[in-house]
């Protein structure tokens, strides 16, 4: 076995192992909170779509419930001046406005409202005519580029004689987010290219990506991500095409900050800046548009930025 497969088969156990970790520790965030019936309540939607949220802060809405449905609600909290009630939702806590319901205090706790039933099915109670507020998973398209780094800069000139700086790319990012968490889990789908004079050098690249969410709601959303960078094939092409080039295999990390800006019915501007760092496999050494073998480049070690729209869904 060679020494790319090697690297292949590792990097697809970190990978697997990474997700399992990820799901785990998503899972230390189910709120599995029983409401005590002692401290239950009875109340009354009064307000025409009352929304209920994943968090005590209220950033993150999980959906609509209707006017006039009963629900079972706990112990009265005080959230940043707004009063508060829980409520189950598919067996996690949520939240509710306190403004946004009538108490029933002559009703008590029956078959209706029992231990078993006082979890409400939130998909049940949306309004099915109106927009649902779908913020788990996003699809984010962009367009960036990439300093190329002094060993593959360096690398070009020997072939070509000019010395780049940037490369292109285009990615799509699908991401999804716990509604209770700040982790979130995705996959990137990556096109990145360098086009010279006579040479060009392309990439496709698969990046997991594993990230942590400091701040989102209707007019940001700020994250701080890791992406794993494997490519799942290259074309490196040269003036020389008599001389059989190498295929280089390519691996490592990227760190990004995302800022996301105004939500506009589901659809955000995106600004990424990153540092890429990468490790090239069989590029040892290139022949050069003048016929000779030269030395090749072994990493990839840049800043770079993007731009682009992400779309809830």
């Amino acid at each position: 076995m060679n020494k790319s497969k090697k690297i292949i088969i590792t990097l697809s156990i970190l990978t697997i192992l990474m997700f399992i970790s990820l799901a785990l520790f998503a899972d230390s965030y189910d709120s599995n909170e029983a409401i005590d019936d002692s401290e239950v309540k009875i109340a009354k939607i009064i307000k025409a779509r009352s929304v209920v949220f994943a968090d005590q802060n209220l950033t993150m809405p999980l959906g609509y419930i209707p006017r006039n449905k009963h629900i079972a609600i706990g112990k009265l909290i005080q959230s940043q001046s707004i009063p508060i009630h829980p409520v189950l939702v598919s067996g996690r806590m949520a939240y509710i406005k306190q403004e946004d319901i009538l108490y029933l205090d002559g009703q008590k706790i029956n078959d209706e409202f029992s231990m078993s039933n006082k979890e409400h099915d939130i998909d049940l109670l949306f309004e099915k005519e109106t927009e649902n507020l779908k913020l788990n998973n996003e699809m984010h398209f962009y367009l960036g580029r990439l300093n190329t780094g002094e060993k593959l800069t360096t690398m070009f000139e020997r072939i070509e004689g000019i010395k780049p700086d940037w490369s292109w790319m285009f990615y799509a990012d699908f991401i999804h987010r716990h509604s209770d968490s700040r982790l979130f889990y995705g996959a990137s789908f990556e096109y990145q290219f360098l086009n010279l004079n006579e040479t060009s050098f392309k990439m496709f690249i698969f990046a997991p990506i594993i990230g942590l969410n400091f701040a989102r709601n209707d007019f940001l959303s700020f994250d701080l991500q890791y992406k794993l960078i494997l490519t799942t094939g290259t074309d490196l092409k040269t003036k020389q095409e008599q001389y059989e080039q190498p295929s280089p295999f390519i691996y490592g990390s990227r760190f990004s900050a995302k800022l996301s800006l105004i939500n506009i019915k589901g659809m955000r501007p995106n600004l990424e800046l990153f540092y890429q760092m990468t490790k090239i496999q069989n590029l040892q050494s290139i022949y050069n548009n003048s016929a000779q073998s030269v030395e090749g480049a072994n990493g990839i070690h840049g800043q770079g930025f993007a731009v682009g729209l992400s779309f809830l869904f």
